[in-house]
This record gives structure tokens, sequence and C-alpha cells, in this order.
């Protein structure tokens, strides 16, 4: 249970950074200027997250988190 509190945690810090990663941005609907929102992100990633391969353990952990938390909340 330890490890999904501290998953969670982590989970809360980065949406937290993606929030004023965002606010940073100025809104547009002009798709090139979001497509350029894209590679302004993509560009913050360290070099090794760019080459190593998609790990979807961590949305899946989540799932299953959020799961269990859902249904807690029917009782």
């Amino acid at each position: 249970m330890e490890q999904t509190r501290t998953a969670l945690r982590r989970r809360e810090e980065q949406l937290e950074r993606y929030s004023q990663l965002e606010s940073d941005l100025p809104w547009s609907d002009n798709p090139e200027q979001a497509i350029a929102g894209i590679g302004w992100l993509y560009d913050l990633l360290p070099q090794a997250s760019r080459v190593r391969s998609v790990d979807p353990s961590g949305v899946k952990e989540l799932h299953r988190c959020l799961a269990v938390l859902d249904s807690s909340q029917g009782s």
C-alpha cells in the first residue's frame, strides 16, 4: 500500500509540474502552434528518455490504483 501512496504522490508532483509548464505556454487554437508546443515539451526530455523503449507498466499500475480507489467509492 505504501508503494501505491508513493506512486500517487509522485504522479501528483508530476501533474503540478506540468501545470506550471502549461501556464507558461501561450494558449492557441492554431494547430501549428499546438504541434510546436508538443515539440517544446519533447525537447525538455533528457536524451536517454528519447531513445529508450516505451514502458507502459507505470500507466498500468496507475490504472490498477485508480480502479481500487474507484471500487472503494461505491462502498
